[in-house]
């Protein structure tokens, strides 16, 4: 390790930087290194952001320099893909072992600020829902993982892995972001449970920002438990695992601070970032959530308490990296919601199969079209069961591009 940081320092790497990966802890290095799979290019954006001189050359075997400040947007240009030699891999994912330890000379970089780049890069505000059941999956998928497992739990595990893994080659590109629902894993097991956190992994290897729907809500040791689980890192005597790497999660505030604080701790350590419910998309919502108390309604009231909540994790667009989810079924909330708490990013599900459409959720986007990451699973998950024609991968493809113009034709 040592001598890869020699090398790279003769490239005009910060030698403060440099200096902490030197020291980092050469069995989380190891562990990096045999497999664990992070993408690079997320890493070498936390990499750039500690790089102090604008002239440093981030990619060893690229001969054009351009500054530090600009890296986020040059990581995702075409000229560059593939030219990360070893050297930098290694010191991308030692960085990840800074931890408390992180420079971050640009202010800090949380999760939603790396959300933020992905829309902008893919200019697209979308999100696919993983909410697979057997009965999305064509038959021919399911044919391969029942022959090689049976039909077990593991094999209805192996057709969802496959099913999603097929969803994800075909979008990736374009959109950013993926939201696999725990449950729809859970209902098989741990086989299924396995499955996910092998989406997880693959989706993230993709460059997409995963989005864990588990809608955990808990206090104290339990819901410190759910955010190493879900965000964080969990330790095994003197080694730490990353039980999941999920890059936000979905929470349900209503237990009050004592349920979010345990969640801030691991996101400000991790770079992660939490959404919490505040307007969901279901029809008998307003039985709870549209409840006035001293003349604000209980969805408001939630959302003033992310809005306080957030103050912990500021970002550098002016979001914080605690959001909240507003449906797209209610289209006047999201707009009133928009207008009252310019710093909440949303998570914005019911578009599609639950009846929203660009229209309705135009109003969840600020003025520059940014602050909302709309969600569909079924219309995207299922559009090969209406168009025969095509392969699972191009209809999922074209209803992508589809959604996508939708919503930004509405913006």
């Amino acid at each position: 390790m040592r001598r890869i940081c020699e090398r790279r320092l003769q490239l005009g790497y910060s030698q403060e930087l440099l200096g902490h990966l030197v020291g980092c802890d050469r069995r989380n290095i190891s562990r990096y290194e045999s497999g664990l799979r992070e993408p690079d290019r997320e890493t070498l954006v936390r990499l750039a952001n500690a790089l102090y001189t604008s002239t440093d050359y981030l990619l060893g075997r690229c001969d054009t320099p351009f500054a530090a400040k600009t890296a986020w947007g040059c990581l995702h240009r075409d000229e560059f893909r593939g030219l990360y030699p070893s050297e930098v891999e290694q010191l991308a994912r030692a960085a990840l072992c800074l931890k408390e330890k992180r420079i971050n000379r640009g202010g800090t970089i949380v999760s939603f600020d790396r959300l933020i780049a992905n829309i902008a890069q893919k200019q697209n505000p979308t999100v696919l829902g993983l909410d697979p059941k057997l009965a999305f999956i064509p038959a021919d998928i399911k044919a391969k993982a029942y022959q090689a497992h049976g039909k077990t739990l593991e094999g209805a595990a192996d057709a969802l892995l496959r099913f999603n893994k097929t969803l994800i080659d075909a979008v990736h590109d374009i959109v950013p972001a993926v939201k696999p629902q725990a449950a729809y894993y859970e209902m098989y097991g741990w086989q299924g449970l396995r499955a996910l956190a092998e989406t997880i992994s693959y989706a993230r290897s993709k460059d997409m920002f995963v989005i864990v729907d588990g809608k955990r809500g808990d206090i104290g040791a339990t819901m410190e438990a759910y955010a190493d689980a879900w965000l964080g890192t969990t330790k095994v005597e003197d080694m730490s695992f990353t039980p999941f790497g999920g890059d936000a999660l979905t929470v349900n505030g209503y237990l009050g601070t004592d349920c979010i604080e345990p969640l801030i701790k691991v996101c400000r350590a991790q770079d992660k970032g939490i959404f919490v419910l505040a307007k969901t998309s279901n029809p008998s919502s307003g039985e709870l959530q549209d409840i006035k108390i001293n003349d604000k309604t209980v969805y408001e009231t939630m959302a003033s308490l992310c809005d306080q909540w957030g103050e912990a994790l500021p970002g550098q667009h002016g979001y914080h990296g605690v959001g909240v989810v507003v449906g797209a079924t209610y289209p006047e909330q999201l707009t009133e919601l928009r207008r009252k708490f310019p710093k909440l990013f949303f998570l914005v599900p019911g578009y599609g199969a639950q009846g929203g459409g660009g229209a309705s959720v135009a109003g969840a986007f600020d003025k520059n079209g940014m602050g909302a990451i709309v969600n569909a699973s079924r219309s995207m998950m299922c559009a090969w069961q209406k168009a025969p024609e095509m392969s699972l991968a191009e209809a999922t493809r074209a209803e992508a591009i589809r959604m996508k113009e939708d919503i930004m034709g509405n913006r």
